[in-house]
């Protein structure tokens, strides 16, 4: 039969050339799966560090931008609350409007930002408080507008006090929830980082394994072949070797007699 089939019954029979090509095929295939593999996990890694480095930032900045601002105008409407006369008001009448501007452009940027149940919840605790916060102001304004000094510095103190007390705890909590946020996103991106490195040192030693194994079946099934062929030859030399032998002698040339 032709070297390419096996005796009878048997399939046809790969060459030692195309097992060879079988071979390193699948060592590329295994590679080419590991390789896309640490790529998703690398596109993984960098879409959580760039989330970390841009909206996460800016929401913790736009947090502590919108507390600072509540500090700020809450402090000096109470200060103007308690004050005698409206020079105090007057100073800082533009400074209130700037900041208070200030604070819808953080609102609105920050509420496209934070979409998260916890972030939401505590938008919804801060508009709540914010809305008691600017009832009581706009009172105790009015009553110092109205001349009644004693009763404008008494509600300010029983009244918008504690609720501009409640609102800059409040904004306080949105702030400690972003810096929250900012630790858990780096913790995962160092974890990310972490199962990064352990994917690439399996991925180099699988792919060294995987070589080392291709080069021992490749030697294996050279030596076969080649073991086959010598096999084959002795096989074919003992033959021939045997059908000599077995040939019989050739006869002897009879001399003829030399006349004397």
């Amino acid at each position: 039969m032709g070297q390419h089939t096996n005796s009878a019954g048997q399939g046809p029979q790969l060459t030692v050339a195309q097992q060879i090509s079988l071979i390193v095929g699948v060592a590329v295939l295994a590679l080419v799966i590991i390789l896309a593999l640490s790529l998703v996990r690398v596109q993984h890694l960098g879409r959580t560090v760039d989330q970390l480095a841009t909206e996460q930032v800016e929401r913790l900045q736009l947090a502590l931008r919108w507390r600072s601002n509540i500090a700020v105008n809450s402090t000096r409407v109470f200060s103007i609350a308690q004050s005698d006369g409206d020079d105090l008001q007057n100073y800082f009448k533009d400074m209130v409007a700037a900041t208070t501007a200030d604070t819808s452009t953080v609102q609105k940027r920050y509420t496209e930002l934070e979409k998260s149940p916890e972030g939401l919840r505590i938008q919804e605790e801060l508009a709540a408080v914010r809305t008691s916060y600017l009832e009581a102001r706009d009172k105790s304004l009015a009553l110092k507008k109205a001349g009644d000094m004693a009763q404008a510095k008494s509600y300010a103190l029983s009244t918008f006090a504690p609720v501009l007390n409640q609102y800059n705890t409040v904004a306080d909590k949105m702030v400690a929830y972003q810096v929250q946020r900012s630790a858990e996103q780096a913790g995962e991106a160092a974890a990310l980082i972490s199962s990064y490195r352990t994917t690439v040192l399996v991925a180099g030693v699988t792919g060294l394994a995987l070589l080392v194994v291709l080069s021992v079946v490749v030697v294996q099934r050279i030596r076969r072949s080649l073991n086959e062929v010598a096999t084959r030859w002795c096989a074919s030399w003992a033959t021939c070797a045997t059908a000599a032998t077995a040939l019989p002698p050739a006869p002897a040339r009879s001399r003829r007699a030399t006349p004397t």
